[in-house]
């Protein structure tokens, strides 16, 4: 995020790109904000994964991956408004031997100015690419990510993007919002931006509401998830670790979120899997106002790490 008093002017090149695919056994990372692009094919025991995010692709039974998901196509979500800010997912892994993984999701930024922004450069959330063309294991590209723009004035006549990576099992395009009370704006922007005209010396939402809805994971397993997880996937342990069984439940909890609603939660193997999305059920009322409730979800366990997400589809 920059939080500008004044203008801002880019004139060459500011990048929340994510990366593009490696080699198995690493992970693509994202742009800032993103998620990581799937594992390839690595050895017996070690296959490629999915790409991760609520919008990762989907891990293919042959050696054409998935791209990942954003702002278009089955698996979009978040909102015009990009509020709260957030990147794009990453595409699958390949399947064959020593295969590539699958790209970062490009990564979110918001740039709020109280004068003008004047972007003459480059602005950029795309998605990792995926394997080259003449790759017979292609990996799946990243989605693109988010953009968000809040000013008195937009100008320039530079580049805004939030593409998806490129290669042939691409992925989607991102999200642009662009919040400006008057625009001079020549720039080449992609794909179409959510545009809100404001008043001049508008004051910018940056942060949800007190009265808009939250979701968190309470606990897996019974083990209760940390406030600020890692998903480090080894590097500096499991944000959740449990012992070895089949299946767990998923304890989530809701504010301000009616109970017609859709939970789900989205298991994401690191490797050997594809990722799964489960409908969690109402397990209790905690209060009527504000409403909370808490709901659980069955979800299959799979040795190794697996990233746990959870989404709301209001009705």
């Amino acid at each position: 995020m920059w939080l500008v008093s004044g203008d801002v002017t880019i004139a060459g090149t500011v990048s929340v790109n994510g990366q593009g695919s490696v080699t198995a056994p690493r992970l693509a990372e994202p742009g800032p904000g993103g998620f990581r692009g799937g594992v390839g094919y690595f050895s017996v025991g070690a296959a490629e994964g999915a790409g991760f995010g609520p919008g990762g692709g989907a891990r293919a039974s042959s050696t054409q991956a998935n791209g990942g998901s954003y702002g278009a196509g089955a698996a979009a979500y978040g909102n015009p408004s990009l509020i709260p800010l957030i990147g794009g997912s990453g595409g699958s892994g390949a399947a064959r031997s020593n295969a590539n993984g699958g790209a970062g999701g490009g990564g979110a930024i918001l740039i709020a100015a109280t004068g003008t922004v004047t972007i003459n450069g480059i602005l950029r959330a795309n998605g990792g690419d995926g394997a080259p063309f003449y790759f017979s294991d292609r990996a799946g590209a990243g989605s693109g990510g988010g953009i968000r723009i809040f000013c008195n004035t937009l100008a320039g006549s530079g580049s805004i993007n939030a593409l998806s990576g490129l290669g042939t099992n691409g992925g989607t395009v991102g999200r642009i919002r662009i919040e400006r009370a008057v625009s001079t704006s020549t720039a080449n922007i992609v794909p179409d931006p959510s545009v809100v005209p404001l008043e001049t010396d508008a004051t910018a939402l940056l942060w949800p509401p007190p009265s808009a809805p939250e979701v968190r994971v309470v606990s897996i397993g019974g083990v209760a998830a940390p406030d600020d997880p890692r998903a480090a996937f080894g590097a500096s342990g499991a944000d959740v670790a449990l012992a070895e069984t089949t299946t767990t439940q998923v304890l989530i909890e809701t504010t301000h979120v009616e109970q017609a609603s859709t939970v789900q939660v989205r298991l994401t193997p690191r490797s050997n899997a594809n990722a799964v999305v489960i409908n969690a059920t109402v397990d209790e009322v905690v209060s009527e106002s504000p409403l909370v409730v808490r709901w659980l979800a069955d979800v299959p366990v799979n040795t190794g790490y697996s990233a746990v997400q959870v989404r709301v589809v209001r009705p």
